[in-house]
């Protein structure tokens, strides 16, 4: 039988897993208990450490209902300390946003936004009294899309993100946040989460004061797999990586000094694959049930992130730097740079030409028609010169083109549907040309959808552009 090992990281962030029907676990550090939230029954049972219930009460659902959640087997819940009477819960998977009320007794949706799906097993945190989430995956990708909930909106609002490499792909397996240093670290899973396809994975740090990411360098998957890390989950712990379920007990991460420990110290019962782990503050604690015969009983300890530091071993180095020399950076911007010179040139030696050749004479009538080109169709007929005819379109990329990707994802796709009616409905007015821009369903998924712009819709607009 598989065990899960729970670990959590407690300043102000806390990991939660499905407990049962439309339950969830939350680890409460200021009383150092566990609060089981059934939202079917709307009852808190407290447990201790070694989950012996010392008390049930009740609660009440507030501007929501249980048949809003999606299904119960995998209903994940992270939640967030605000203060000694109040915390705030997430849903991965949703934009559901909750306040729970100690004084009382009360559990409220706070939150206006629709049930999305693109963020299951997304990386979601506290930082500054703003509730914050980092890629995931829904609709057949993942992403490592930063968004925000805005408390005045109640929606969840996209960070920007800068950096001259940025990852693909995040997910909360293999991502953590250290609160201390304020970054996130973050190893981007495989393309096909198959590891024997591929030597590396690329690792990465995301600086929440600049919102800057900086790739690190490539962890090794031979390294990964060595120590069982490839396919198993890792776990944020404070300033480190838990490796869980790991074939050697211990195995744990300092993603900062770039190495590998494996906890070699007297308490060899303290990691394995029947105890649950937690923390609080700066203690790991560590839970084994009792056995149904003999004499083996429950037992409950505990060992501070110090003691276990002090009692590794280092067993190997993380990740392999990334770095570019100085001196190629330099012959790799000359190159550019002169590149650019010389396209520049011979660009703007056409366009003088061709402003002599030009025909002067255009009508007032094609003037007129191409006025009422709607708001953004000459970025697109860009975008599609550069990346050629056939080429296949994302919402994501419409809403870039249109520059409202970094508004409410309801506000994106009005906008996308508003532009592609009037584009479509300005070729069929003026060119009787219909469904100018068409949707495209993806022969490898048919339920993932492009768009594709036709190619008589290019030729008159360059046509009548240039007459």
């Amino acid at each position: 039988m598989r065990y899960k090992i729970l670990i959590m990281c407690m300043t102000f962030y806390t990991y939660f897993l499905n407990a049962g029907s439309f339950q969830f676990t939350y680890l409460d550090s200021k009383s150092k208990t566990f609060e089981v939230f059934n939202l079917q029954t709307q009852q808190i049972q407290t447990e201790n450490f070694t989950h012996q219930v010392l008390n049930t009460h009740p609660f009440k659902l507030v501007n929501f209902s249980v048949t809003d959640l999606f299904s119960s087997d995998n209903l994940v819940v992270n939640g967030f300390r605000k203060n000694d009477s109040e915390v705030f819960f997430t849903v991965p998977g949703t934009g559901f946003v909750f306040l729970y009320n100690r004084k009382e007794a009360t559990f409220t949706r706070i939150d206006e936004t629709y049930y999305r799906g693109y963020n299951f097993l997304a990386l979601q945190f506290y930082r500054k009294e703003k509730l914050f989430s980092l890629g995931g995956s829904g609709f057949w990708k993942s992403n490592a899309t930063l968004t925000s909930y805005d408390f005045k909106k109640k929606e969840w609002e996209m960070v920007n993100t800068y950096g001259e490499v940025v990852p693909d792909r995040i997910l909360v397996d293999f991502a953590g946040y250290d609160v201390e240093k304020d970054k996130i670290y973050a190893i981007e899973p495989g393309k096909d989460y198959d590891y024997s396809k591929q030597d590396y994975v690329r690792y990465f740090e995301l600086d929440l004061k600049t919102m800057q990411w900086k790739y690190l360098g490539n962890v090794s998957t031979s390294v990964l797999m060595k120590y069982n890390m490839a396919l198993n989950h890792l776990n944020f712990l404070k300033e480190l990586f838990y490796v869980i379920d790991s074939y050697q007990y211990g195995i744990w991460i300092d993603p900062v000094s770039n190495e590998i420990f494996r906890y070699d110290g007297p308490n060899k019962l303290f990691f394995g694959s029947v105890q649950e782990n937690y923390a609080v503050g700066n203690m790991i604690y560590s839970y084994r049930k009792g056995f149904t015969k003999g004499n083996d009983k429950k037992m409950l300890d505990s060992m501070s992130v110090a003691d276990l530091r002090k009692y590794s071993v280092k067993i190997s180095n993380f990740y392999e730097p990334q770095i570019v020399p100085k001196f190629w950076r330099e012959i790799l911007i000359l190159i550019l740079t002169l590149t650019i010179g010389i396209l520049s040139f011979f660009k703007f030696s056409k366009s003088s030409k061709n402003s002599h050749t030009r025909s002067s004479h255009s009508t007032n009538e094609n003037d007129s028609i191409w006025s009422l080109f709607p708001s953004g169709g000459r970025s697109l007929m860009e975008f599609v010169h550069i990346k050629g005819l056939d080429y296949m379109f994302t919402t994501e990329e419409i809403s870039k083109i249109l520059g409202c990707d970094q508004k409410a994802f309801d506000t994106q796709r009005q906008y996308r549907s508003k532009f592609i009616t009037n584009f479509n409905n300005f070729y069929l007015e003026n060119f009787d040309l219909h469904d100018a821009i068409f949707r495209v369903t993806l022969d490898e998924d048919k339920r993932f959808v492009c768009y594709q712009l036709k190619p008589q819709a290019f030729e008159i607009f360059n046509k009548e552009k240039t007459e």
